[in-house]
């Protein structure tokens, strides 16, 4: 690609995002974790209804360290990859935080000991 495009410039300069740089296969995998997800709750459920932070924290966790991390590469009820649970959970809390339909019930909030963030 021409980076001397003037196109290109000017969309660097009008700071939109660099859409191109995201690799999109793995979108694929975390767009059908979410059609699992409308299928249960409803499409964009979390903008209708609060959502607890703290839901999504576990979520993430159990996707990332116990089965991503232990090795597995398949969820055993989605049959997708246990990162695109994660990426759909971040995902989902961004949302929700721009949303204003996030509650933020992280337990850093609970704890008075700064080494512990």
């Amino acid at each position: 690609m021409d980076n001397a495009n003037p196109k290109h410039i000017r969309a660097q300069k009008d700071g939109k995002a660099p859409m191109d740089l995201i690799p999109y296969q793995p979108l694929a995998a975390v767009a059908r974790v979410m059609q699992t997800g409308a299928d249960k709750y409803g499409k964009r459920n979390w903008r209708q209804d609060k959502i607890l932070a703290s839901t999504y924290v576990g979520a993430i966790a159990r996707h990332a360290l116990l089965e991503w991390a232990a090795g597995e590469n398949l969820d055993a009820d989605s049959g997708e990859h246990p990162l695109a649970h994660v990426i759909a959970c971040c995902l989902l809390v961004m949302d929700a935080e721009h949303h204003d339909t996030l509650v933020d019930d992280r337990t850093w909030q609970e704890s008075k000991d700064p080494d512990l963030l």
